[in-house]
């Protein structure tokens, strides 16, 4: 049987490596400093970008893009 390693963090995992609150990591995810994937109403970040983001390196990423909640639309 083969395993998969996991390559799309969810906000529990974004939880879990950074020791933020699920406020805060929702928020993070939602701040646009970093590309998300929706799928449904799920946030996915890629496991690599999270990690270069952490580091502070985002090449080629401008980060413009927020997602907004359907409760707070600023």
């Amino acid at each position: 049987m083969t395993k998969y390693q996991k390559v799309m963090l969810n906000v529990k995992d974004i939880m879990e490596i950074t020791g933020i609150g699920r406020d805060n990591a929702y928020a993070l995810m939602r701040s646009g400093q970093f590309p998300i994937k929706m799928i449904g109403r799920k946030m996915l970040v890629h496991e690599e970008i999270f990690q270069n983001w952490l580091k502070g390196d985002l090449k080629g990423y401008e980060g413009k893009k927020k997602v907004h909640n359907r409760r707070n639309r600023d």
